[in-house]
């Protein structure tokens, strides 16, 4: 249960920040390369594989459902965007600072900053 929950986050992190057409681009690239080494050169076959002069029909889907993805997103209206963190309502209260935004008395720091140690810390004890 535990994999299936973690696997269905990183889908929707993968498909949320766009990583599928990266995928499939790549999984393009590579079907390209593979056709154009068995005809061209290693580096004729990587030159016309990335220039992108030559794009097959994955490429080309990709680039276009790419887009429109983008299309659509910036199409989608900034009202639904907006996230409302605050609770109305409920003031807030702060207390007084300084400058440092340490608190101005001294009843309020702890009884450890105000005193000083009363006895020196134990030394370490030399065995000959």
């Amino acid at each position: 249960m535990r994999r299936l929950i973690h696997s269905t986050t990183v889908l929707a992190l993968v498909l949320t920040i766009g990583l599928h057409w990266a995928l499939l681009q790549s999984v393009a690239w590579v079907g390209m390369f593979v056709a154009y080494s068995q005809s061209n050169s290693l580096l004729t076959a990587a030159t016309m594989t990335l220039d992108g002069k030559h794009p097959c029909p994955m490429c080309k889907a990709v680039k276009s459902g790419a887009s429109e993805e983008r299309k659509q997103s910036q199409k989608a209206p900034e009202s639904s965007l907006k996230l409302e963190l605050a609770l109305p309502g409920i003031p807030l209260i702060l207390p007084k600072s300084t400058a440092y935004g340490l608190p101005h008395h001294e009843e309020s720091l702890p009884h450890s900053f105000l005193t000083e140690p009363s006895t020196p810390p134990p030394r370490l004890i030399q065995v000959v």
